[in-house]
């Protein structure tokens, strides 16, 4: 009242909440007192129906809190290619670090707790020699409780210890913030966003472990976003494509790798490239030889209509020249609806001509609640 809030009248409306919840049938209250999920019908039909072969290996929720039982976001994970059993594999959480497991997940040991984020977007195995992995940190999502990072981590012990890449801000280190206070969007606003760059995608080179791609994301749009380039282990960094936010880059082999631009609003007002998929060829030993060109077939939709974009190359790509591409439409973002956000997306099948059908799909995303990662 008066500009005052009541002391406990948060508690009470959020204990109102639930049991309007509950009457409504989404949460069901357990005898302790607390509430649970009620497991939702599947939304994908008749896709949803089929058995799935999947089963949770870890973290385990938590567990006494109000939105108990919860975890944390794995936003990353990397199977070491040197362990022919495919047991060794690096997780990396939204704020949790990067944990390893060398039995298929069984157990979990937190890995780097020292680095300098715990924040993670990317894990990746250099190919051509499994001992070397890059970490890109800051979490890609860009929400508002999204952290930021602090640039690119490096290990050559297979993700057992690891180093930051460069750690001082410069025009070949941009990843270091702070870029701003977040104060001209208000009091207290984005102070988990600003401090640095949030890493989406790293890539490196099938036969060159110093040759890497990361897709750079920033809270601020601007030509700081972007493709960054190393070619020599992560010690300096140029912008390949600087554009805006970009959502995916990857090698499809030595010479040949694609990237995404894909805000999830539509291209950037003041951008001059905008959403779009791009491909490089070409490439050698420098990152002066990556050169990136939008691909424009018939069957994408519309450029001013693009959205959110992510990739998927092959593992076959030599033989198949595939290449895979979700893309939401830019011109209906977020379009909120009850515990649920809708957004559309057009799937691609790319053949070598890129492109020969396009199916529109509507995709139901279910809103979470999000906890902390565990550490």
């Amino acid at each position: 009242m008066n500009g005052h809030i009541p002391a406990g009248a948060r508690f009470k409306a959020f204990q109102y909440m639930q049991r309007m919840m509950a009457a409504e049938g989404k949460l069901v209250q357990r005898p302790d007192g607390s509430y649970a999920e009620v497991a939702p019908k599947s939304l994908l039909t008749p896709q949803g129906a089929i058995t799935s072969a999947w089963s949770s290996i870890g973290p385990t929720p938590t567990t006494g809190g109000f939105f108990s039982p919860v975890t944390g976001r794995v936003m990353t994970i990397a199977v070491d290619p040197s362990d022919t059993t495919g047991s060794t594999v690096l997780l990396g959480g939204a704020m949790g670090g990067i944990w390893r497991s060398t039995d298929a997940g069984a157990h979990w040991t937190a890995v780097g707790d020292q680095n300098a984020s715990l924040a993670m977007g990317s894990i990746a195995f250099a190919p051509s020699n499994p001992s070397i992995v890059y970490a890109g940190t800051g979490e890609q999502a860009l929400a508002f409780d999204t952290y930021y990072g602090a640039g690119v981590l490096k290990s050559s012990d297979h993700g057992q210890t690891w180093t930051q890449t460069c750690t001082v801000a410069s025009s070949t280190c941009p990843f270091i913030g702070p870029y701003t206070d977040g104060s001209e969007f208000g009091p207290g606003f984005g102070f988990l966003n600003f401090g640095g760059a949030h890493i989406s995608y790293v890539a490196v080179n099938p036969s060159n472990p110093n040759m890497v791609l990361i897709g750079a994301q920033f809270i601020e749009e601007g030509p700081k976003e972007g493709v960054y380039c190393s070619d020599n282990g992560g010690s300096t960094w140029s912008n390949v494509l600087a554009d805006q936010m970009s959502t995916f880059v990857g090698f499809a082999s030595s010479s040949v790798a694609y990237a995404a631009l894909g805000n999830p609003f539509g291209s950037s007002p003041n951008a001059p490239i905008g959403n779009g998929i791009f491909k490089a060829t070409g490439i050698g030993a420098t990152c002066s030889t990556i050169q990136f060109a939008r691909l424009t077939a018939t069957t994408l939709p519309l450029q001013s209509s693009m959205g959110r974009i992510d990739l998927g190359i092959s593992p076959n790509f030599a033989s198949d020249n595939t290449v895979y591409a979700s893309i939401a439409n830019g011109q209906q973002a977020y379009h909120h609806e009850p515990r649920y956000f809708r957004h559309h997306q057009w799937w691609h099948f790319l053949d070598a001509d890129f492109g020969t059908r396009r199916l529109p799909a509507p995709v139901l995303v279910r809103q979470c609640r999000q906890g902390r990662s565990q550490q």
